[in-house]
Order: C-alpha cells, then structure tokens, then sequence
C-alpha cells in the first residue's frame, strides 16, 4: 500500500490541523508533522517512494510496515477527520490499518481505527466502551489513487471515497 498525505483535524476549534505527513520531510527513520504541533512519527519498515500525487510518498506492506507517533491529546479529539490519499497495489488477506489509535489508559479503550478490507472496502471504527463501525458502499480499486477520509462528529460517523459519501 501507498500513502502520499495524512491529515487529522479536529473539531469544532475552527478544523485546527493536528498532524499532517507530506512524505517529503523525512530522514528515513522519522516522517515530520508539518503542522505546527510537532506528531513526528518513526517509521517502522515503510519506504519513500518518488511516485506520490505530488512528491513522495510510504509504501507500506499491509502488514508490519507502520508510523508509531507518541501520544498527544491533540489525537484524541472528541470530534475528528482523517484524510488520507492511498493507492492500493494489493488487496489484505483480511483488512489492513491505514489509522490505528488507541488510548490503553483510558478505561474503555478509546480508540479509532481506519481499515481497507480485503476486496477494496473501507471500514471505520470508533470505541469507547462500545464498538461502532461503519463499511464504505463504494470499493478501491488496485493501482488508482483514491482520497479517502473518516469524519466522526457524534453522534455520526462518516466515510468517503474521492468526495463521494
């Protein structure tokens, strides 16, 4: 799998950006937030590739291959969107995790999770004592570049596909 961007905003707080990768800032072990907040994350396999939408981008295995960031509040929002701009050159077996956060010291296990699906579906999940998750309608298709992104503003989870709910 390939990523070019990843965004996180928050919200309502006038949709500040929290982390934001480029793939162009990095030194190959770590890839820098280019928002003013500082989420530099290590890159645990992952390799810069040049063909990106505009410049770089990670090619990821859809396995082991991962950006660990260190915890901050700013990416445990009440509200949130996650956007990301993948190409997908294999299907998982199973699903894969484009977003995985989890708060293990929060009694209920605050999390939210961004997943494609074996056969091109995406799947978002939110928990907080309950699980939700939502599939995408509309499935990827291998070797495009598609926009896709996960909106949470309680009590509705949202997903799209290149704009389209």
């Amino acid at each position: 799998m390939a990523f070019l961007a990843l965004g996180f905003f928050s919200w309502p707080a006038a949709a500040q950006l929290v982390l934001h990768y480029t793939f162009d800032q990095t030194d190959g072990q770590t890839v820098f937030d280019s928002s003013s907040l500082g989420n530099d994350g290590a890159i645990h396999g992952a390799t810069l590739i040049p063909e990106g939408i505009v410049g770089g981008a990670m090619r990821f295995d859809g396995v082991d291959d991962y950006i660990r960031v260190p915890r901050s509040a700013a990416l445990e929002p009440a509200q949130l969107t996650v956007a990301v701009w993948i190409r997908v050159h294999e299907f998982p077996d199973h699903f894969a995790l484009l977003v995985h956060k989890r708060n293990p010291s929060f009694h209920n296990n605050e999390a939210y999770d961004f997943q494609v699906w074996n056969g091109g579906g995406l799947r978002g999940v939110l928990a907080n004592g309950v699980q939700t998750r939502l599939d995408s309608a509309r499935p990827l298709v291998r070797e495009q570049w598609h926009h896709v992104a996960m909106v949470f503003a309680p009590p509705e989870l949202q997903l799209y596909v290149d704009g389209m709910l």
